[in-house]
């Protein structure tokens, strides 16, 4: 829907503390899906392979062990070649040249001692090897699913983080979720209409509430609608039933959405050319918030009759009207 401004609040904020790659709130749990679905993919492939995987270490266990064998001949070779140098050079010690041979002989000893330390370097790498390999197949053979899960480290990590962000921000996942859900419905609306999300409505003098007493001058706006069916504020609530019954909420949502109207309703009466009129909808994401009779201009909707009500209501805004509406919003509000 191209009429659609700003985006989501709760999004905004959610979206701050998400993982790189995710952009849209449906891609966390698009992504966990298709995470998880990989790795269940990954887990059926690597126990169907198992039995051969096993056998596969085992020879490559036995070419370490071949290795190591050929490595220890070529530098015993190595080693007794210059021993038997060593002893040549002694005998020539003797003879005229006595001063040569004892260089040389200096030489062989200092090559002999790094032999005896590059043998013991090149064994002992491939012994580090033949360590690890026999654990891996002791592993294999004890522990497969500890085997899997190391070696698919980083998806597991993405998958856990992607839980993670949802169990530990509930709150916040579940307003992010609400006005998700709400958003796509208003999208629906078409182009006749234009939806501006997390409005930050602000006066310069207080207004009074008259059913609160409460003096108000701003308010953060889930979604204002405008068409010619009128102007309405939206107030997404995600809430427990337990949430709703116990009222485990710092400010009644009724009244809530009752003073956001209200301010909107300054807002635009003291710039358009027409007497506004602002229509107050809650929308229960979970269908447990009942309507108010002490509110009756706050009308309680679920996401699946939003639209119906928004769309059928009595026309109130000429054409012209619209568009002075969202010149203003678009000027004077921060989207």
């Amino acid at each position: 829907m191209e009429n659609v401004h700003g985006e989501s609040g709760a999004w905004k904020k959610l979206r701050s503390m998400c993982p790189d790659g995710i952009e849209k709130f449906e891609d966390i749990e698009n992504t966990r899906k298709t995470l998880t679905g990989d790795l269940d993919s990954k887990k059926g492939v690597f126990k169907e392979n198992l039995p051969h995987l096993k056998i596969k270490e085992r020879e490559k266990l036995k070419s370490h062990d071949i290795e190591r064998d050929k490595k220890e001949k070529e530098w015993n070779k190595r080693i007794q070649s210059t021993r038997d140098s060593i002893k040549a050079n002694k005998k020539l010690i003797t003879n005229k040249h006595k001063i040569h041979y004892i260089f040389v002989l200096f030489g062989n000893y200092v090559k002999l001692v790094k032999n005896k330390y590059s043998k013991s370097s090149v064994l002992g790498k491939i012994d580090n090897e033949i360590t690890n390999q026999k654990g891996y197949i002791d592993e294999l053979e004890a522990n497969p699913d500890s085997v899997f899960e190391r070696e698919n480290n980083v998806i597991i990590s993405k998958i856990n983080e992607l839980s993670k962000l949802k169990q530990e921000n509930m709150n916040d996942y579940l307003g992010a979720e609400g006005e998700f859900i709400v958003l796509k419905e208003l999208e629906k609306l078409g182009n006749k209409f234009h939806v501006f999300c997390d409005v930050d409505v602000h006066l310069d003098k207080p207004i009074p509430h008259r059913a609160t007493r409460e003096h108000i001058t701003r308010k953060q706006l889930d979604f204002i609608v405008v068409g010619n069916t009128g102007i309405f504020v939206i107030e997404v609530k995600n809430w427990s039933s337990n949430t709703v019954k116990e009222q485990r909420y710092n400010e009644n949502p009724i009244e809530q959405v009752s003073k956001q109207g209200l301010l909107l309703w300054k807002k635009l009466n003291d710039s358009v050319s027409f007497e506004p009129y602002v229509k107050n909808i809650l929308v229960s994401i979970q269908g447990n918030i009942s309507p108010n009779p002490d509110y009756p201009r706050v009308k309680v909707k679920t996401p699946s009759s939003i639209r119906s009500y928004i769309e059928h209501t009595n026309k109130d805004l000429l054409d012209e009207e619209v568009d002075e509406t969202v010149s203003i919003l678009k000027r004077h509000l921060n989207n």
